[in-house]
């Protein structure tokens, strides 16, 4: 699976699940399109200097201070621009547990 450390994806998963990749890719591109002619931003400052966002947050071009992915099928954008990284691997509409975050 996805490298804990580096937060990238193995080549022989794109190869192997690409049923399952190429649809996930296009799709989420997609939206991301129609989000950003709706003008709707990739990353969101719920509290201050505490942001929530979604795979495309790497173009905003921050810095940040952490980073917690909950992805497995998406390679980290953020890791070049985050002073700490935390693979907390998820399928959608399962959230992690408390003791995954800890």
């Amino acid at each position: 699976g996805k490298n804990p450390s580096s937060g990238a994806v193995p080549l022989w998963s794109y190869m192997l699940f690409v049923g399952f990749h190429l649809p996930t890719w296009l799709y989420t591109s997609l939206h991301h399109l129609k989000d950003k002619a709706m003008k709707i931003p990739a990353a969101t400052e719920v509290e201050p200097g505490w942001w929530v966002g979604g795979r495309y947050a790497a173009g905003l071009g921050r810095t940040w201070g952490g980073v917690i992915d909950m992805t497995c099928e998406f390679p980290e954008g953020c890791i070049k621009s985050t002073e700490a990284y935390l693979l907390v691997p998820c399928w959608d509409g399962v959230p992690p547990t408390p003791e995954a975050l800890e």
